[in-house]
């Protein structure tokens, strides 16, 4: 691997008698892993949900050793064909990128109000969904796009997207959120070997104008952050310009560094760590701050921007779904030509910027609602009709390529396909044939 002689000479000076062994594990496979969706699994099934999925594309499942009491499995093989990917029940996530979520060293309720400030792909997003409600912010418009795609496959409900710079979002949410990550955009160091086309654009230079974006990104998180909340700050890169020395900058912002262990930072290196090069810190907010005025419970009833579905509108999707499902106690509104739920106690909408708000119920087209795939994929507890597999059958993958399939005693009307109870998608069966529902951009060729 040709690497940048200014990048060697400083890794040189950095690990000292360690930097052969750290040289050497460039020419090493890159180690992939997933972690497990706890939302949507019981702690209880996931032996069970291993052992089927050692019979799948997958092979060679084995636990993270660095990664403690954490579900997170490394593995080979291709990961997207699998039922159990299929319905959210993991998200391939390099193992060293989980660490800052996993080793945060303060108490989580699982209640908090919670900004990922540069959320995509959605790895750590997907880690802290587990935690509580979650602004997941990518300004990328095409990474954007697939930021709510990992979402939407991992269904989680309490998630809102937006598509903003932070110091709109700062000025929206001063002292509003309980713990923020800046996984923030870095020179990538530590992404070389998986990724060599970034090495090209890698210098000197680029650390230095990636230093200076990061305080700027650092000064706004600040700004929102709770008295007595905490920051998670990680970046993918080992240069001391976006690592230690921010550590410092942080501190000068009057937050309090917090220790991991004797330490306090962690800094990741692929020779001794499985995964790729993490480097992370955390942080608290001194609590003698006041907080702002609006931080009080969030009712979407009360945002006048949100439009409330007509009586005509509601009896149309009551005589579409019919006995499937029961929508009296869902919070249903009008959005972007979409019908949409968002739960009560949700983060705070801004006025712009939004990209995925809540979960889409479907649309209205010519009198007749037509159910999206969301409404199946993250509600199947509102549908009375489901058909549950366990074992990956030929029946369960020809529903992944899209097929019409047969379940015999199936009732009439609209359905979710599960796997270990967790949703895939939808279809609407009579007499036992089910239709296929599931988006052709999600289904297996």
């Amino acid at each position: 691997m040709n690497l940048p002689v200014d990048f060697t000479n400083r890794m040189k000076n950095i690990l000292g008698n360690e930097y052969e062994a750290f040289i050497a594990s460039f020419d090493m496979p890159n180690v992939k892993a997933f972690h497990i969706n706890t939302k949507r699994i019981s702690k209880n099934q996931i032996s069970k949900l291993i052992d089927n999925t050692l019979s799948s594309p997958l092979n060679d499942i084995t636990s993270i050793s660095q990664v403690r009491d954490y579900n997170s499995y490394i593995y080979e093989g291709k990961i997207g064909r699998c039922p159990a990917s299929h319905a959210g029940l993991f998200y391939s996530q390099d193992p060293s990128a989980m660490l800052p979520v996993v080793d945060i060293p303060f108490e989580v309720t699982g209640n908090e109000k919670i900004l990922d400030l540069c959320a995509a792909p959605g790895g750590k997003t997907s880690q802290l969904s587990m935690f509580g409600k979650v602004l997941s912010n990518e300004v990328v418009p095409s990474r954007n796009k697939i930021l709510i795609s990992n979402i939407e496959r991992m269904g989680y409900l309490s998630n809102l997207v937006t598509k903003a710079m932070p110091d709109e979002l700062a000025a929206y949410y001063p002292s509003y959120f309980d713990i923020i990550l800046v996984d923030a955009p870095c020179s990538g160091e530590g992404m070389f070997r998986k990724y060599p086309e970034s090495i090209d654009e890698w210098s000197l230079d680029n650390v230095k104008l990636c230093a200076d974006r990061q305080k700027d990104i650092l000064s706004s998180a600040v700004t929102m952050l709770k008295p007595g909340g905490h920051l998670i700050y990680s970046t993918c890169t080992y240069a001391p310009e976006e690592d230690e020395d921010m550590v410092e900058f942080i501190s000068s912002l009057g937050l309090s560094k917090l220790k991991i262990q004797d330490s306090y930072f962690v800094k990741c290196y692929p020779h001794v760590q499985q995964g790729e090069g993490q480097f992370y810190a955390y942080f608290e907010k001194p609590a003698s701050e006041d907080s702002a005025s609006f931080d009080t419970i969030y009712n979407p009833s009360q945002d006048k921007s949100l439009k409330k579905p007509s009586n005509k509108i509601l009896d149309i999707i009551r005589k579409t779904l019919k006995d499937s499902v029961d929508i009296t106690n869902l919070n249903i509104y009008e959005s972007a030509g979409n019908l949409i739920t968002i739960p009560d106690d949700y983060i705070k909408l801004p006025p712009h910027g939004i990209t995925k708000a809540g979960i889409i119920l479907g649309n209205i087209e010519k009198d007749r609602f037509v159910p999206h795939h969301q409404f199946f994929h993250c509600l199947p507890h509102l549908f009375k009709i489901q058909v549950n597999f366990e074992e990956e059958t030929e029946e369960l993958y020809k529903y992944l390529h899209g097929e019409e399939i047969f379940v015999d005693g199936t009732p009439t009307g609209f359905g979710v396909i599960t796997y270990f109870g967790a949703a895939i998608g939808g279809f609407k069966s009579v007499n036992g044939r089910l239709k296929n529902y599931y988006p052709k951009g999600l289904r297996n060729q």
